[in-house]
């Protein structure tokens, strides 16, 4: 599966086919760098919030509802949010053609090994991208689980990276 985000236009590849889809207007993702609470519900707090109708505010990762909002406002809002030191990274949900949610972005990554000989190769692209972690999963031994940080996060939404 690949992803591609450029601007507006989003869509994967699944199975060889094309799915297209938007972002939605109604609800977005933050995660946090720390788990202090009250310091995220402060910071979500300090940008424009007049289209947000609730925050659900967890240990590290948060969902903002809004109302009556634009693709222009909500990529407003995740610029403004984005900017914020204590913010890790900020995600629209995805809706596809009939409006159901279909997921949102993480600055995680999996890869899955081809070999177990291929690590080597895993971390050379790892260094060059400056992936900030990455961790066997538990439930595979040629899984990773790739943290990246908010610049490379940010640098590869517009990419497709390829090995």
């Amino acid at each position: 599966m690949s992803v591609y985000l450029y601007g507006q236009d989003y869509y994967m590849y699944v199975n060889g086919a094309k799915r297209t889809f938007a972002i939605s207007t109604t609800k977005l993702f933050v995660k946090s760098e720390t788990p202090d609470t009250a310091s995220l519900r402060s910071t979500l707090q300090k940008v424009n919030t007049d289209k947000v109708k609730n925050l659900y505010i967890g240990s590290q990762l948060s969902r903002v509802d809004l109302q009556n909002a634009s693709k222009e406002t909500v990529c407003n809002l995740l610029k403004q949010w984005n900017a914020q030191a204590d913010i890790a990274y900020t995600s629209p949900v995805f809706v596809d053609e009939s409006g159901k949610e279909i997921g949102a972005l993480t600055n995680q990554v999996f890869v899955r090994l081809k070999s177990l000989d291929d690590y080597s190769l895993l971390a050379t692209v790892a260094a060059k991208y400056k992936v900030k972690t990455i961790e066997l999963a538990d439930f595979d031994v040629r899984t990773y689980t790739l943290t990246l940080d908010k610049d490379t996060a940010r640098h590869l939404q517009c990419r497709r990276v390829t090995v």
